[in-house]
């Protein structure tokens, strides 16, 4: 008769018994090595010890870094930290900044970092940029976020920004200015207008110099600041950044910088708007600061570039002497 001996007690067999490829085993000695019960039924084999098959799992299943319990099925590894499909999606997962959904796929995000579903509507902000819950309207319609609208240019604001605000912008580059007295309008549309030599590939105007030169024969009689017009629903950050800008055509029409290029008097312009923006130093600011920058124009974008570079390089001599032209 062959003897038995129980691979887990060295006691001999006799009797029922389990046997588990060529080892033979007591019925009570045949236990889990996670949990130390009996198994009875289905088991697991890992190398040389034996699991009931959820035994295994919860012993060799990587663990979620929050909760701590064994994952099963689907999990998420976040520098170098294992997360269950759950705790992933409720605090770790990226969430549209609108809705509050997890983004799943492809998403947008904007300069202010915001991700937002593309599959519903979203409201931007025309001055800063923001992306807001807002029902679908065309996309011709200027809309002020949350943070912004409060700030809306309206008409009944326009007395503020009269000579002192352009004394003070002219003077942010070292220019003394005192302006004629010049009208300031809003307008709800600017596209209508022609200005020569501004080059905008497709890019909204937001204000416009008016101005007159009356002649006799060839000789010039008078020139006439007529006005700036300003289009509506602005910020006041971004109406001051263009107010700014238009302010500067007007101080070049007066001082009579005719021969400037439009590339130079349009960054002539655009550098008194960063600079307007700069002194503020908020985020909107910023955004649009940086929105100056990138501008893709062989006239705003890169006169911006060539004129801020010149002063950078010399302020003492002044923004205009430092190109080369002296005629102011």
């Amino acid at each position: 008769m062959v003897r038995l001996v129980c691979k887990n007690c060295n006691e001999d067999i006799s009797g029922a018994y389990v046997k588990v490829g060529r080892q033979a085993l007591h019925p009570g000695c045949f236990r889990c090595q996670h949990c130390e019960g009996v198994i009875d039924g289905a088991f697991v084999e890992a190398k040389g010890s034996f699991f009931h098959p959820p035994c295994h799992h919860e012993a060799t299943a990587p663990r979620c870094a929050l909760c701590g319990r064994a994952i099963e099925g689907k999990f998420y590894s976040v520098e170098g930290k294992t997360y269950c499909e759950l705790d992933y999606l409720k605090s770790m997962a990226l969430r549209c900044d609108l809705c509050g959904e997890v983004l799943d796929g492809k998403f947008g995000i904007n300069d202010w970092g915001q991700r937002a579903c593309r599959h519903h509507s979203k409201g931007e902000c025309h001055s800063c940029g923001r992306w807001f819950n807002s029902p679908a309207i065309p996309d011709s319609v200027r809309q002020l976020c949350p943070t912004c609208k409060p700030t809306e240019i309206c008409p009944e604001h326009l007395g503020r920004f009269g000579g002192g605000f352009a004394e003070k912008a002219l003077g942010l580059i070292g220019l003394r200015f005192s302006p004629p007295l010049v009208e300031l309008r809003l307008v709800e549309d600017l596209k209508g207008v022609r200005v020569k030599g501004r080059s905008r590939r497709g890019m909204e105007t937001h204000g416009v110099t008016r101005t007159s030169i009356q002649t006799q024969g060839r000789s010039e009689v008078s020139r006439t600041v007529q006005g700036i017009d300003l289009l509506s629903g602005l910020s006041r950050i971004h109406f001051e950044s263009v107010l700014a800008h238009e302010f500067g055509h007007v101080w070049l029409f007066v001082n009579r910088c005719d021969t400037l290029s439009p590339m130079q008097a349009e960054g002539f312009c655009q550098l008194l708007a960063l600079r307007w923006l700069e002194e503020i130093q908020t985020p909107e600011s910023g955004v649009l600061q940086r929105g100056l920058f990138s501008l893709d124009d062989p006239i705003y974008g890169a006169g911006l570039d060539l004129i801020h570079a010149a002063w950078q390089r010399n302020r003492k001599v002044g923004v205009l002497a430092s190109i080369g032209f002296d005629g102011v």
